[in-house]
């Protein structure tokens, strides 16, 4: 029997066999078992859809809730790892300078969705792509709300497929203290410590600090594209070399009414994963270095029973270090000659907002709120020094000082948000809200939400939903035109000055979605969700020309042209798809789910419909864990099913498919053997399965396919102590 087939024996088994027994025993109180992951799911509130607390349920929004508990059992150390295994998320690992590249129910873009801590967002203010790879911890985090859909209406601009608003624990004993190390494959480190404490009543503190280092996947031999590192020459070495060197920082004191936060991101991992080799060289100098720091003091007031106000002021601080770069061959003399085209970025911005909810007095059954938010953004988009020399020099010392001179961009913005939530009857929930942004770059804008929720029996609940988001041009958008496939740029000033009519317009978004949540007591819950998204104006990168002049290699006596690559709005498109989950909790020590997702994404071409890359239009997750096992053992197993992916590349992929995949991962934890010490391993692509995810970009001037870790392992020790 093939290890797959006996895999699913066991399991299938297993779940025989446990509801059978439990479906006999008569004597079960469901209702004491309030310690259930599935319990604890529909129990919970989430707080990132309104910025208010509400039930998730009867929210106007898609959620998917991680909790704390979830994050433990399944050996969740980064948002990169829960958002694997997260419904409808299409992933390609190891994606250059992005960490991972997402696609969050067939919309693409790690530039799409905001990341919140606390309702804070920690996305470039630039509108540049998110990095995420090791570098956001989930260590510190209560919970986890996974929203879907567009979410303008609370959060303005890029808003657009979604928000991960990442919810930090609060303070509730007198002291917590946690500390944690692992090793594993590819010489990766991990190291954690946590400290929370109650001075008193009225002054709490907490502190996390996540430190990641790893030398990263080695792929030479895997795929004979990468033989070609074998013949570097010196000073390259003949290495496969893109290390990850990665750090969280979480800070947090709480007096009364009043919070004082810092968060910081460092991500600095390999820059040339997913490229062409004959262009880019993957040593460890080819990388993506950049610093994420947030301030913010929040006010939070509950003005009688059913009021509250609640104001912000946040400073942020994005950085990317004068190393970062791509390192190159030169065109034409591969192997033969490299060149360092360095990156800059900075991103300083001042954000407040102003947020006032209520349940009026006498109908309670309504309620609102309101906020107005402003924002002042000064910028450098991340390729400036090609902007202002025509050269890749480094952004540093009198170069910087003229960069920042000649291309420092700023913005403003403010807003206005209003959403009204009404009870007309016991089992029906109503709401509309309204959003209006105005910006000096992309001037105004208005993005509605409607929902409709009924609970017809006390167990099933019906939600119908309308919502729409925008997305103005970033500097990202704007200022990265290339003018060849290798080497260099062309400004937005050089093509407006050679094309007038080339501008970008605002991207939009408008989804519509039906879900129905049925439980069977506290045993069964069933979801299903059916959605249709409508893009409109996406921007993409596209070659436009097949001859940019090339400003760095031209000279006086020869002049060099290449493919010219820029972003344009390149039309529609139309994504529907299908979500459905199952979830069943038999006894307090074990729960499971199964999941299936079906997309079908696909943009109005001049030539006919085309098919969005890097989407699997049939996916299927597995996942149980088993409590208390002899006492002592925790067991979480995840599985997926990866149908055939959407590959633009015909040359490789004839079909436009791309094979799909299967991988499990195993976690394992034991608890209560010698305290206060827990020990954990984790255990990836047990069957050390051969896979690989969609390339970058066009999947043509990048390689078509980005090979995967085979089987890794790592292991671990957990120290807490406290007193309540």
């Amino acid at each position: 029997m093939k290890p797959l087939y006996f895999v699913f024996f066991l399991v299938i088994a297993f779940l025989t066999y446990n509801i059978q027994c439990f479906a006999q025993n008569d004597s079960i109180n469901y209702d004491s078992l309030a310690t259930l992951p599935l319990k604890d799911i529909l129990e919970l509130n989430v707080k990132g859809v309104s910025k208010y607390e509400e039930a998730s349920e009867k929210s106007p929004a898609s959620v998917i809730i991680i909790t704390e508990s979830q994050i433990k059992e399944n050996a969740y150390q980064d948002l990169s790892d829960v958002l694997k295994n997260v419904l409808a998320i299409d992933i390609v690992d190891n994606a250059r300078g992005f960490g991972e590249f997402y696609i969050l129910r067939g919309i693409e873009g790690n530039d799409r969705f905001l990341v919140t801590i606390d309702g804070q967002k920690i996305n470039p203010v630039s509108g540049t792509f998110l990095s995420i790879g090791n570098s956001i911890s989930v260590k510190f985090a209560e919970r986890i709300e996974i929203i879907f859909g567009p979410s303008s209406v609370m959060y303005g601009a890029d808003a657009f497929s979604g928000i991960i608003n990442i919810v930090s624990k609060d303070v509730e004993n007198k002291y917590t203290i946690s500390a944690n190390t692992d090793y594993g494959s590819m010489n990766t480190i991990n190291g954690e410590i946590a400290a929370q404490f109650k001075i008193n009543k009225n002054l709490s503190f907490s502190g996390y600090a996540r430190y990641f280092q790893s030398d990263g996947s080695d792929l030479v031999g895997r795929d004979s594209v990468y033989d070609i590192i074998n013949q570097y020459k010196y000073p390259q070495r003949n290495k496969f070399e893109q290390p990850i060197n990665d750090h969280t920082v979480l800070l947090k004191t709480k007096y009364k009414d009043f919070t004082l936060s810092y968060f910081r991101q460092h991500f600095n991992e390999g820059n040339a994963l997913g490229m062409t080799l004959n262009s880019y060289i993957y040593n460890r100098e080819n990388k993506w270095d950049l610093d994420n720091n947030l301030v913010w003091l929040n006010y939070h007031n509950q003005i009688g029973e059913f009021r509250n106000l609640s104001f912000n002021i946040a400073l942020v601080n994005q950085s990317i270090n004068p190393e970062t770069q791509f390192y190159k061959w030169y065109r034409g003399e591969i192997l033969e000659q490299d060149f360092s085209q360095y990156m800059t970025g900075l991103d300083n911005a001042l954000r407040g907002d102003l947020t006032f909810n209520t349940r009026l007095l006498k109908q309670k059954n309504l309620k609102l709120i309101a906020g107005i938010e402003y924002e002042f953004i000064k910028s450098i988009p991340p390729y400036a020094n090609d902007q202002v020399f025509a050269r890749p020099d480094k952004f540093e010392g009198e170069t910087a000082e003229i960069i920042k001179n000649e291309l420092c961009i700023i913005e403003k913005r403010v807003a206005g948000f209003a959403q009204i939530s009404y009870s007309p009857v016991k089992k029906m929930d109503v709401v509309f809200g309204g959003r209006y942004d105005y910006s000096i770059r992309y001037k105004e804008t208005f993005n509605p939400r409607m929902s409709f929720v009924y609970t017809p029996y006390k167990n099933t609940v019906l939600k119908l939903m309308y919502g729409t988001a925008f997305q103005a041009p970033s500097l990202f958008y704007q200022y990265e035109q290339w003018g060849a496939a290798t080497a260099v740029m062309l400004s937005a000033h050089e093509i407006n000055a050679t094309e007038p009519g080339w501008k970008l317009q605002n991207q939009k978004v408008k989804t519509s979605e039906l879900a129905i949540s049925h439980r069977v007591g506290d045993i069964i819950v069933f979801n299903l969700a059916v959605f249709h998204s409508h893009l409109t104006n996406l921007i993409e990168r596209v070659v436009y020309t097949d001859s940019a002049y090339n400003k760095y290699f031209s000279t006086s006596d020869s002049v060099f042209y290449s493919p010219g690559i820029r972003n344009e709005g390149v039309g529609n498109q139309h994504i529907s798809g299908v979500d459905f989950k199952s979830e069943i909790s038999l006894k307090k020590d074990f729960y499971a789910y199964v999941s299936y997702s079906y997309i079908d994404a696909f943009a109005d071409k001049e030539t006919g419909k085309e098919n969005i890359p890097r989407i699997a239009k049939h996916k299927t997750w597995f996942g149980l864990i088993y409590r208390n096992l002899f006492n002592h053992l925790n067991i979480s197993t995840q599985a997926k099913w990866i149908g055939k992916i959407n590959n633009r590349n015909e040359l490789a992929f004839p079909s436009g498919k791309q094979p799909g995949y299967f991988n499990m991962d195993i976690s394992l934890r034991v608890t209560n053997f010698i305290k206060p010490l827990i020990f954990y391993v984790k255990l990836e692509n047990i069957f050390n399965n051969e896979y690989n995810h969609g390339g970058l970009l066009d999947q043509v001037v990048y390689l078509p396919t980005i090979p995967q870790d085979g089987f890794t392992i790592r292991a671990g020790i957990e120290f807490i102590i406290n007193k309540k």
